[in-house]
């Protein structure tokens, strides 16, 4: 009887043990290709999404990953995707921290791929988030930069990874002071997003841009009407459909900003509304 007990414990922990290096070794990072239709069987959900560890554990494998295959271009793309969704949620004291492994990463890739349109995409968006994280005094300094770093991208290809770098320039129009502060032009954050949006009309970002810009421009009933296009988009793939869900939570606020006058342009982001990300804005009591 002992030796049929001692067996059984020796099986489960070899089976502990076995299980999570099993896990390890068949890591596929193309399972978490943010380009997989919404139809393939492995997607991650916004529970995985919204999960710190989760994300830290596919950040560690990716870097893992790049050690043994440096000139993989998709799994430099993939990291940086998941840093990005890593930094929406992360308390705010572990974000620099974060935010230099972007930096990391996105120097990494340009060293293999210097010509491709997400390196200089990769670039701007991390000194943008560093800017955001240390205040509006940074992000006014690092404007000539951003934004020749977007264009450099949209420039390479207009229409790649969800013509980010379009929407992003246009957005950044709108949202700047206008001259001599500042680069703001309402004019050419119209161009920008019309090109944005004829690009990938199904991205729920740019409905969000469009409303706020018809918003400042006086169209209160067109901004609030680009806002319900929400609820009828259909996402093709897995981070149109995240973005989507994590979106539609926001459309309350959004819509009680604009219809009660209190929407403020120079606030950033509907994606860091304490509504959206609850843990990231909690308070030591």
């Amino acid at each position: 009887m002992k030796r049929k007990i001692y067996w059984l414990f020796s099986y489960l922990a070899l089976l502990f043990i076995i299980i999570p290096v099993t896990t390890l070794y068949s890591f596929n990072y193309k399972l978490y290709d943010p380009d997989r239709s919404v139809n393939e069987k492995f997607i991650p959900t916004i529970r995985n999404i919204e999960d710190i560890n989760y994300l830290k554990n596919i950040i560690n494998h990716l870097s893992s990953e790049i050690k043994k295959d440096p000139k993989n271009f998709d799994l430099y793309r993939i990291k940086l995707d998941y840093i990005y969704l890593l930094w929406e949620i992360s308390p705010k004291n572990k974000i620099i921290e974060l935010l230099k492994i972007g930096n990391i990463t996105a120097k990494q890739m340009c060293s293999y791929y210097p010509n491709h349109p997400h390196c200089p995409f990769a670039k701007a968006l991390m000194l943008s988030l560093v800017g955001l994280e240390r205040g509006p005094l940074n992000i006014l300094q690092e404007v000539p930069k951003v934004f020749r770093l977007y264009k450099e991208s949209a420039k390479r290809d207009s229409k790649w990874f969800y013509s980010f770098s379009i929407k992003n320039i246009g957005r950044l129009y709108f949202k700047l002071p206008p001259f001599p502060v500042s680069s703001g032009n309402i004019d050419l954050s119209k161009r920008y997003l019309s090109i944005a949006y004829k690009n990938n009309p199904d991205h729920p970002d740019i409905y969000i841009f469009l409303a706020d810009l018809m918003y400042l421009t006086g169209k209160k009933e067109k901004a609030i009407s680009y806002i319900n296009k929400l609820y009828s988009l259909k996402p093709k793939t897995w981070l149109e459909k995240i973005i989507l869900i994590w979106t539609k939570r926001t459309i309350p606020v959004i819509l009680h900003k604009y219809k009660t006058d209190t929407y403020d342009k120079y606030k950033w982001d509907y994606l860091l509304d304490p509504t959206r990300h609850p843990n990231k804005y909690k308070t030591k009591k």
